[in-house]
């Protein structure tokens, strides 16, 4: 987990545990049920995050469920906070059907990366010598040789 979706799991975590352990059941709305539906979600989200899956989505959905859920006064709104927890449920069901590839994708990327990896050595051991070979060559086919000693040949 990388970056903003970790930090919106950690901050939906502690939201779920200090409001979920001072929730009162005997309030006018019954939000007991909606906080475990939201507990749950959340254990399915983070089994995705450590499965590879990512639903940033998701995790902005449940966010905004429990934010709405903390200011709740009116049945419009708990209908809202239950439409925002079917959408991550939704969510969560896509990202869950699409793991399988997600995790062969990332498989095979790495597969690619340390074969680029491993080859690069035995590239260099083949190919630099005939490069070095080469620009010696250019370097030096210019260059005049004249005869040290003996005879001069005048034509």
């Amino acid at each position: 987990m990388r970056g903003k979706p970790a930090l919106t799991l950690l901050a939906i975590a502690m939201a779920t545990l200090t409001l979920a352990s001072t929730a009162d059941s005997s309030t006018a709305f019954n939000t007991s049920a909606r906080w475990a539906k939201i507990y749950d979600l959340y254990e399915k989200l983070v089994e995705l995050y450590r499965q590879g899956g990512e639903a940033p989505n998701a995790t902005t959905a449940l966010a905004k469920a429990i934010e709405l859920l903390e200011a709740c006064e009116t049945s419009q709104c708990l209908a809202r906070v239950d439409r925002l927890l079917n959408t991550t449920a939704k969510l969560l069901e896509e990202v869950e059907k699409m793991l399988p590839k997600t995790q062969l994708i990332h498989t095979l990327t790495l597969a690619v990366k340390a074969g680029i990896l491993l080859s690069l050595p035995i590239a260099a051991y083949i190919l630099l010598p005939r490069i070095i070979a080469w620009e010696w060559y250019l370097t030096r086919r210019r260059w005049l040789v004249a005869r040290r000693g003996g005879k001069r040949v005048e034509r």
